[in-house]
């Protein structure tokens, strides 16, 4: 399946994917409140992947400099396994082609989700260090592991990918 990456700005159907009730308790920090999220389509760039079966995935980029953004996935848990590859390979593509001032991507996962952090590995991203006790989440503080691929490095996975 074909799937789409584009740009949105509606705060509303930004909101309605992120604070999604299973969604938001696996995105959420402790002490956060789907009620008063509010998205800001105009500082961060917002990402929506969809499919044949509809809505795929939401990605958040934030610039933390002029060539450095965070990017943060929202996947739709029903598409998680079938589609998560897919839909990591067009929300890089898409920077890649559309961005092209950004020479770092980075994220941060919390080490609570072993899960997020192998899947991150699987798609191109190196482990950079730790962000010590820097996540709560049920009354338990954790670090994060910083991971990080360079424009280089995601030119590389999406020649891989159409090879």
């Amino acid at each position: 399946m074909t799937l789409t990456a584009h740009r949105v700005y509606d705060p509303k159907l930004i909101k309605s994917i992120v604070t999604c009730p299973t969604m938001w308790r696996t995105v959420a920090e402790e002490g956060q409140h789907p009620e008063s999220y509010r998205p800001d389509p105009e500082k961060d760039c917002w990402l929506l992947i969809r499919g044949g079966c509809g809505v795929i995935a939401l990605y958040s980029f934030h610039a933390q400099n002029k060539i450095t953004v965070e990017a943060h996935t929202h996947t739709v848990i029903s598409a998680r396994r079938k589609y998560r590859h897919a839909g990591a390979y067009a929300s890089l593509r898409w920077i890649y082609n559309n961005a092209p001032s950004y020479e770092k991507m980075n994220i941060q996962v919390p080490v609570i989700h072993k899960n997020v952090r192998r899947f991150a590995r699987e798609i191109g991203f190196q482990d950079e260090g730790i962000n010590r006790a820097s996540y709560l989440k049920n009354g338990k503080i954790s670090d994060q592991w910083r991971m990080g691929m360079t424009r280089d490095e995601i030119k590389g996975v999406l020649d891989e990918q159409r090879g």
